[in-house]
């Protein structure tokens, strides 16, 4: 997903190969954030619960 926020990012990309044929990298950084949020509760699961991984 950082590679695609990149890709979205860089100028020399033009905007007609990505896939929606926007700039703005609302995709990946959805993804993104769903991730990190993902690696976060299941930290604070893991943490709760005793167990190790």
């Amino acid at each position: 997903m950082l590679v695609a926020f990149y890709v979205h990012l860089h100028l020399r990309v033009p905007a007609s190969v990505l896939p929606l044929k926007i700039r703005p990298p609302f995709i990946p950084g959805f993804f993104l954030v769903l991730a990190l949020v993902n690696i976060y509760w299941g930290k604070n699961i893991v943490k709760d619960s005793g167990q190790t991984c």
